[in-house]
């Protein structure tokens, strides 16, 4: 072929007159030119390029090789493994970087220039993208030289140099093979540059019109150009999983280049909401959202700015408009009256792109949710964004629906649950198996942006749309499940974790508990599943300080506090059930509870775990039974090492916030195991087989003894102030244990075992006092009128003082966020029933005064009872010296039940054991039943055998048997074979003796406690009787004063005093001195029978007397002493020594109105020993000659209302050591005498 026809000058000419002939056939020429003409075409244009001339200057070399390159089709490919070609593509490249480091600008001609080298750079890199580099050599051989020298640096930088429309082509060529030379681009900083072209988006929308079409189309090459960069920066940022180029991309992101990219974003989605011209920036759109949307996931500045609320204005419509437009093209009818529902033609190509669109933009939300400022209108956005995404879902399950209806979704309405949405979601069950298949990454986008946010609204908004998202939940699963979808959609996961956090919301659980039973394993088990993996994972591999673990715990605490909420439906409770619910409490999963003192969580999931259990076992007896038969161990054994972990805590002197908050946990613990008893409390089957004693590897465990531990653990203390705190920190756990005795006691069997904690018993009513002491107010309510009490101890409302109360019910009072339910769960758990302390001590006290009740009535254990001296426990506290009127109200009221319904029997086993002497401890503790069962003092006649006879000692009534035990001890034989079969040692003896002596002591404490109103007003009578004596001690006498000397049998030491003195006071030293002896002043009188120590204290304080004037003579001091007061107190009788006698009756008066203490018993009691009569019968009680009785009344009483006390006593044990029969007898016997002359 002739060369002359492909010339250069040939070309050049077909370029500057392309529409004349000779251009066509140029033109033609080329494009079938062969690779060897071609080849010869370019060498020659590298040799002009060489050597350059005016002709033939760069500018037209440059647009000739550009003019053959396009044209040339038969050896394209082929031309490209051409040296020419390569040789050109360098020139090329070379000539760019030459120009660029001018540092002159460039006028038209070399602008020109480089522009056709640009054009040529972009003509060839888009043929090598339509060929696999990596199958053509030649073509790949290009692009490494393109990249050796630098070619795409320089396009870079003409790219930022050019103006539009010039730099078209530098952003074609850069998009060509954007892919290949990424790594390069991202080097070359070509992101900032890429934003600065964006950025011209800001000036074509500036000036732009709406109406003006003109403007329009000129703007749109500029709007290509940015495209066109969107597009490249768009590729270059999906290459951020490198760890480079994620750093660079992060500092872009939080550039001011990004800024840039922001605003222009912004202005497109302004411009984007307009329908008429959408479709003109469409793709830009879709673009500048996906570089928005990487940026964000990034970058946290660049996360701050696009969570700004200026920014959320202007994209969240966008979403919104996006959501409505998918909905219109696929989900809508138009409806009319002429025709009927037709489906809007759907437009798969645009329902994809705007799918896609709404993914980028879901995702978006999704990176900048923890980045949102924390201002007022934080929780608006997030509420706004759940509400669209329910709207749509509603829409999308529902279809079809009115086009007028889309506009729900951005509307601040939730669309409920209707009769119509439930055909549609009928409908769309049948067909939407390819529907959802087709959008399920739209779907798993909206899911992913609606787990994400719904975690950080308020409860309160959740409530108000968990109805209608679970009807969407429930449809999709339905809709996958017929069309076998579950076991390969992304979907099911996350309509898992939906429903895991939904299932908390009663409106909800009120929804899904409808599903078909086919989808129960999917909406139930997973919670299921949560909650087993929380509570095994203590036995598992996995470390319990890990992440992993502390996740697992939380997902755990969430689950069961949503079970606890499943439960109160009958339905769904009947659903979990049958996914095996009860499987969390399988034995295995007991605890190593030591792991507890570690991880406090842990111990409060399994808080919750016991919470669970028992709040289904208040609801269904086949729960009950479920647990009694396998779980019954585990329960008891939680309870068992929650009091013991809880005693050590409550022992530690520091009590910092941890450990406050471990014993909340274990007190939780605690209250719910009891929870699971008392849900049996119709059940005696179930309450006899939890009193039942049984064992665990090898550990005894026991409800009953441990019951009493939390009604009175050992480490408390019965002062006042230890019992008050403790009752402060445990009144919930305590009152729980009290209902679980109450509801014990009522099954015979039951209280047989609980006659065996007897100790525990006293304690417990110890507990009843120390709740409604006087100090605390709760006297008045207790001796309210008859009818109020009984309305206090109304059965009903004991039994529902301490129910499990229902779920917290979730808002935004006590829920900030969904992402806290687990903080909520606990709160639930720890939190305490906020009602008045004294209601609650009153509620617990009646509980407590019921178990009792029932146990000492029990009319199946009275011989148990009986031996046990139950009674002798149970009304110890009630018998304290200190009594206040709460306790003679528990009292009264016991032993009027004792009357009423055991004092029969109690005195069928008296008469039945009196003559058996191998049972005279039931005989003996049958008579202080008896004592007890005897309130009314006009009955001890008849049922005691209380009488002014002597030697009541004696007699073979209840009463003389009660003072047997007192006054005398049991002598054993080895050989009698004793009840018990005991052997009779020393120490054994004195415990028996001391038991056997105190039982009896109390039931009398009690007798004399029923006249202690009387016998207080006597003593206060006996006083003022004392008090109002005047004292003649012959002040103003006109004895004549001398020194008499006196001496003793036991001291012939003289001791000296005033002779008118002891004449003025004494009658007998009157005689003594004015007689025999009046001429013996000389010598020392003798005075027999009469101790020294004595004799000096009585002249001392005679003396003293004499000194004081007036009223003076009352404080004359008296010893401090009993003994010697009781020294005086004789002597002055004997010597008729009235005013001695006067100071020592107030001396004895006064301390027995003062507190009776250790040394006032003592002192009563030895007086009472040293003035009896020894003649009398009662010692003197009931004689008016005896001048010491008044005296020996009021100590004998004191002595007998704390006669448990006095028995305690040194003088007490030397009186039973001396055993003088005829003292023991008048004891008694005087006893008896004061209770009848009371009585009667």
């Amino acid at each position: 072929m002739n060369h002359k026809k492909i010339s250069l000058t040939a070309i050049y000419g077909a370029i500057r007159k392309p529409n004349s002939s000779t251009s066509l056939a140029c033109q033609h020429n080329v494009r079938i030119a062969t690779v060897s003409e071609i080849d010869e075409v370019l060498r020659r244009l590298l040799s002009y390029a060489n050597n350059t001339t005016e002709q033939w200057n760069l500018r037209r070399l440059m647009r000739c090789l550009d003019y053959i390159f396009i044209h040339n089709n038969r050896s394209s490919d082929a031309i490209l493994a051409a040296r020419s070609m390569r040789s050109c593509v360098r020139l090329v490249v070379e000539l760019l970087g030459n120009y660029l480091s001018m540092t002159e600008p460039l006028d038209s001609t070399g602008i020109d220039t480089v522009l056709a080298g640009i054009k040529f750079i972009s003509h060839l890199l888009e043929r090598l993208a339509r060929i696999n580099e990596d199958e053509n050599s030649a073509a790949n051989a290009l692009l490494i030289d393109i990249r050796r020298r630098r070619g795409i640096y320089y396009l870079l930088q003409w790219t930022d140099r050019l103006n539009n429309p010039e730099r078209y082509y530098c952003l074609r060529a850069l998009t060509a093979k954007g892919q290949f030379f990424a790594q390069d681009l991202l080097e070359y900083d070509a992101l900032d540059i890429l934003a600065k072209v964006l950025s011209d988006i800001l000036g074509i929308f500036s000036n732009l019109d709406d109406g003006d079409e003109d403007q329009l189309s000129d703007a749109i090459p500029g709007l290509d150009q940015c495209q066109r960069a969107s597009l490249l920066l768009e590729a270059l940022l999906k290459r951020n999983q490198h760890a480079a180029v994620r750093a660079k991309v992060k500092t872009f992101a939080e550039s001011g280049a990004f800024i840039s990219v922001v605003e222009a974003w912004h202005v497109i989605c302004t411009y984007y909401r307009r329908p008429a011209r959408r479709h003109k920036v469409e793709k830009l759109m879709y673009s500048l959202s996906a570089i928005v949307r990487k940026s964000v996931a990034i970058s946290e500045t660049a996360a701050d700015r696009i969570a700004s609320l200026n920014s959320r204005c202007v994209w969240q419509p966008v979403l919104v408009m996006e959501m409505q437009r998918f909905l219109a093209i696929t989900c809508t009818v138009q409806e009319s009256v002429d025709r009927p529902p037709q489906l809007i033609s759907n437009n798969t190509e645009d329902a994809a792109a705007i799918a896609s669109h709404v993914t980028r933009l879901c995702r978006l939300c999704s990176s900048i949710t923890h980045r949102l400022p924390n201002d007022t209108y934080r929780q608006a956005y997030i509420n706004q964004i759940l509400r669209d995404i329910t709207n749509f879902m509603m829409m999308f399950v529902s279809r079809p629906v009115l086009y007028e209806e889309i506009s729900q979704v951005g509307n601040t309405i939730v669309l409920p649950v209707k009769a119509h949405a439930e055909v549609g979601s009928r409908n769309f069950q049948e067909s939407g198996g390819r529907i959802v298949e087709e959008n399920e990454m739209l779907l798993v986008s909206l899911l992913d942006n609606f787990i994400q946010h719904v975690q950080l609204s308020s409860s309160a908004f959740i409530l108000s749309i968990a109805k209608s998202f679970a009807f969407c939940v429930q449809t999709f699963l339905m809709v996958m499940e017929k069309n076998g979808l579950l076991s390969t959609s992304a979907l099911l996961s996350r309509l898992q974790r939906i429903i895991v956090l939904f299932l908390c919301y009663d409106d909800a659980v009120d929804q899904l508990e409808n599903a078909p039973k086919m989808l129960d394993s999917y909406i139930w088990s997973p919670t299921i599943n949560h909650a087993k993996d929380g509570l095994m994972i203590i036995n598992g591999d996995v470390s319990l300080d890990t992440p992993e673990a502390m996740r697992s715990i939380r997902r755990a605490k969430r689950a069961l506090f949503c079970l606890e909420t499943i439960s109160r439906h009958s339905r769904a409770c009947q659903k979990i059930l049958e996914c095996d619910v009860l499987g969390i409490a399988e034995t295995e999963s007991s605890p190593c509870l030591s792991a507890f003192e570690k991880i406090p969580d842990l111990l409060e999931l399994y808080a919750l775990f016991v919470r669970l259990i028992a709040y289904l076992a208040s609801r269904m007896a086949f729960v009950r039974t479920t647990i009694r038969e396998k779980y019954q161990p585990t329960i008891l054994l939680l309870l068992s090492e929650a009091i013991r972990y809880k005693r050590s805590k409550w022992e530690n002197s520091i009590r910092d916030k941890e450990t406050n908050r471990r014993l909340k946990a274990w007190n939780c613990v605690i209250s719910h195991c009891l929870q699971i008893v008392c849900a049996s409390r119709y059940d005696d089957f179930s309450l006899q087989s939890w009193s039942m004693p049984l064992q665990l590897n090898g550990v005894n465990l026991s409800l009953i003894p441990l019951l009493f531990s939390v009604l009175w653990p050992s480490h408390v203390s019965n002062h006042q102030k230890d019992i008050q705190t403790f009752w402060e920190e445990d009144y919930m756990v305590i009152s729980q244990a009290a209902v679980a005795l109450q509801q014990l006691s009522t099954v015979a069997d039951c209280v047989r075992h609980m006659l065996q904690e007897t100790p525990s018993l006293g304690r417990a009513c110890e507990l009843l006092v120390q709740l409604t002491s006087d100090s605390s107010g709760m006297s008045v309510k207790l001796n309210q009128p008859k009818e109020s009490v009984i309305a206090i101890e109304d059965e009903e409302n004991i039994e529902t003082a301490y129910q499990i109360p229902d779920t917290v019910v979730l808002s935004s009072e006590n829920m900030k966020s969904s992402d806290e339910i687990e903080v909520v769960a606990a709160n639930a758990m720890l939190d305490t029933p906020k009602t008045s302390s004294d209601e609650l001590k009153t509620t617990c006290a009646k509980t407590l005064f019921r178990t009792l009740r029932h146990i000492i009535t029990s009319k199946d254990n009275v011989q148990a009872m009986v031996i046990r001296d139950t009674l002798t426990a149970v009304f110890r506290p009630l018998v304290s010296h200190s009594a206040e009127r709460t306790q003679i109200h528990w009292r009264t009221s016991l032993r009027d039940e004792l009357m009423d319904k055991r004092r029969y029997d109690f005195q069928k086993l008296f008469e039945f054991t009196k003559d058996d002497e191998r049972a005279v401890k039931c005989h003996e503790l049958a008579a202080v039943a008896i004592g007890y069962a005897c309130p009314n003092p006009s009955d001890w006649e008849a049922h005691l055998g209380i009488n002014t006879q002597e030697h009541v000692v004696y007699s073979k009534s209840v009463f003389g048997n009660l003072c047997h035990m007192i006054v005398y001890d049991l002598e054993y034989d080895v050989g009698d074979g004793l009840e018990d079969k005991m052997i009779v040692e020393e120490e054994l003896s004195e415990k028996i003796m001391y038991c056997r002596r105190n039982s009896a002591a109390q039931v009398i404490k009690t007798l004399a406690f029923q006249m202690e109103t009387t016998w207080r007003k006597q003593l206060e009578s006996f006083q003022e009787q004392v008090l109002s004596k005047q004292l003649d001690v012959g002040q103003d006498s006109l004895q004549q004063s001398y020194r008499v000397s006196f001496i003793t049998d036991s001291c012939n030491i003289p001791i000296s005093a005033d002779a008118a003195t002891l004449m003025d006071q004494s009658r007998v030293f009157e005689a003594l001195l004015s007689g025999q002896y009046q001429e013996s002043r000389q010598k020392p009188i003798l005075l027999g029978d009469v101790a020294y120590p004595a004799l000096e204290k009585l002249l001392n304080v005679m003396s003293k007397i004499r000194a004081a004037k007036g009223d003076g003579i009352y404080a004359v001091p008296l010893p401090n002493r009993w003994n010697d007061v009781i020294d005086l107190l004789q002597l002055s009788d004997r010597f008729a020594c009235d005013a001695v006698w006067n100071l020592c009756e107030r001396w004895i008066l006064h301390n027995l109105m003062s507190p009776m203490t250790y040394e006032s018993l003592e002192g009563c009691l030895l007086l009472y020993r040293r003035c009896r009569n020894p003649e009398n019968i009662n010692s003197g009680l009931s004689s008016s000659l005896w001048s010491f009785d008044p005296l020996l009344q009021e100590c004998l009483k004191t002595l007998m209302k704390d006669l448990s006390f006095t028995c305690t006593t040194k003088e007490f044990n030397a009186m039973i050591k001396d055993n003088d029969h005829e003292e023991l007898e008048a004891f008694c016997d005087g006893m008896a005498t004061l209770l009848c002359a009371t009585a009667g």
